[in-house]
């Protein structure tokens, strides 16, 4: 409901809609890019934007234990934690087909929590949740829906 109250485009949104994605994760890894950056990898995650962005590999939490994914991060701040745990949601945003792999699924990170993993109960802490801008990416995923 949080997620709904930030981001006025998922108001009419189901929770259970296969285009949003909420998993623990960690960010093994991330670069920062300036607008219309090219760094030539051939990787989509890492293709030009007309804007500045992060660029994270995340480490799933879940099964597949240990499967790595792309993220993006459109960061109103330079710090996202590294080797965390962390619940992070996102839009899911399959972008076409390169010979590196026939699907790429990247993540268009909307925030993240960090978990406690000392916390005896196991609640997350959602009134931490660190929220980001959109992705004009995000954005278009649920365009049709707007």
């Amino acid at each position: 409901d949080e997620t709904r109250k930030q981001f006025a485009f998922l108001s009419n949104i189901k929770s259970d809609d296969p285009r949003l994605w909420i998993s623990p994760a960690e960010v093994l890894y991330h670069c920062n890019l300036d607008y219309g950056e090219d760094l030539g990898y051939l990787d989509p995650s890492f293709a030009v934007r007309d804007y500045a962005r992060t660029v994270g590999i995340l480490k799933l939490l879940y099964k597949p234990m240990g499967s790595v994914i792309s993220g993006q991060f459109c960061l109103k701040s330079k710090s996202i934690p590294l080797h965390e745990r962390l619940i992070i949601i996102g839009i899911r945003n399959s972008v076409s087909a390169t010979t590196l792999s026939p699907e790429h699924e990247t993540i268009e990170v909307l925030g993240f929590v960090p978990i406690d993993t000392n916390n005896q109960n196991h609640r997350v802490p959602w009134d931490q949740m660190i929220w980001l801008n959109a992705t004009p990416e995000a954005l278009n995923v649920f365009k049709d829906k707007l």
